[in-house]
């Protein structure tokens, strides 16, 4: 009787393990699995525009353009950022290129200048910048005003991202009221880089290497 009851229990265990197994796409993790819910508070839009320095001035050669989304850093302290009022998570969600010459030398990968998956940004107010740091810098905050913006800037922004490899990269970024809000968000804003960064994506065939990129990016946000 027992032996017959243990084959039954047998039996029937592996009946209840037969099914199939869930294929790769049933298995893909997704944004909504995450551990943590993220409140998005943060949209916008960062641009790259990379060239160099002619005889006419700064020529585009390319542009890459990526939707952004954010939201809210609760530890500023713990960001590296003790100055700042506001600290933001920032993902990319896809981006986008576009080329404006036609060098004979040109190549695509002269435009490899994409953001990482991620970085933080945030806010500080003027008064907090240290001069030391950078006067001409500090002078532009209160005179430049960008035809994207509305006024002077309102604040300086900090970042933790760079890009790969030889780069004049120290971030120094406005933070501007936007002078064309869509009026649909609580708060929209223009980001300028105070210079063009060089860097060495660019490259010629007979291998000297140059370039310079400035930076933009459009910060929306809904507070509520």
């Amino acid at each position: 009787m027992l032996r017959c009851l243990l084959l039954f229990c047998v039996t029937i265990s592996a009946l209840g393990c037969g099914y199939e197994p869930l294929g790769l796409a049933d298995n893909q993790p997704q944004l909504g699995d995450a551990r943590i819910d993220r409140t998005v508070v943060l949209y916008g839009e960062n641009r790259f525009e990379v060239g160099e320095y002619t005889d006419d001035g700064f020529r585009e050669d390319c542009r890459l353009t990526s939707e952004l989304q954010g939201w809210v850093e609760e530890s500023n302290e713990a960001d590296g950022c003790p100055s700042c009022s506001e600290v933001y998570a920032v993902t990319v969600l896809e981006t986008e290129v576009e080329y404006f010459t036609n060098r004979i030398d040109q190549q695509e990968s002269d435009c490899n200048f994409g953001l990482a998956g991620g970085f933080g940004i945030g806010f500080a107010p003027i008064e907090s910048f240290p001069i030391d740091f950078s006067e001409s810098f500090y002078e532009w905050l209160g005179d430049h005003e960008p035809d994207e913006g509305d006024g002077t800037a309102v604040s300086y922004m900090l970042t933790n991202w760079s890009p790969i490899g030889s780069s004049d990269w120290t971030p120094r970024l406005g933070l501007f009221d936007s002078a064309d809000p869509l009026g649909t968000f609580d708060r929209e804003y223009f980001v300028k880089s105070y210079y063009y960064y060089s860097t060495d994506h660019l490259e010629t065939q007979s291998g000297r290497q140059f370039g310079a990129v400035r930076w933009k990016m459009d910060l929306r946000f809904k507070d509520q």
